[in-house]
């Protein structure tokens, strides 16, 4: 059976928990590439905020079980994670004036899933 915590392949690949002697540790994660993250944050948008046509950057930021938790990221390294997905057109951000704003911009969560695995 293919251990998923430690197995290359599955979660040990990223990072988000690493197998040291006998415990393991759970670490900032090294995600893959941006699209990914673009599903985890498509799918946490379904939850959480269903038809919202944006959402405040603090409530993606700080959401209790929201993507940091499911990432394993700090805010910090989340919102590096945001800019890069708005580079990549995933997202929109509006940062010109408080509060700032997180708009998506994929029509299906599974068209980024399978760019995550094009690449």
């Amino acid at each position: 059976m293919v251990d998923l915590l430690t197995e290359f392949t599955a979660l040990a690949s990223c990072k988000f928990i690493t197998q040291e002697k006998d415990k393991y540790i759970g670490k900032d994660a090294h995600l893959p590439n941006s699209y990914l993250v673009g599903y985890f944050l498509a799918k946490v948008w379904e939850r959480n905020f269903k038809s919202e046509a944006s959402v405040l950057t603090e409530s993606i930021l700080n959401e209790k079980m929201g993507l940091a938790s499911v990432l394993g990221l700090k805010v910090e390294a989340l919102q590096e994670q945001l800019n890069a997905l708005e580079a990549y057109g995933i997202i929109e951000q509006r940062r010109a004036v408080l509060p700032f704003q997180v708009i998506p911009r994929w029509d299906e969560p599974l068209a980024l899933l399978e760019k995550a695995y094009d690449r």
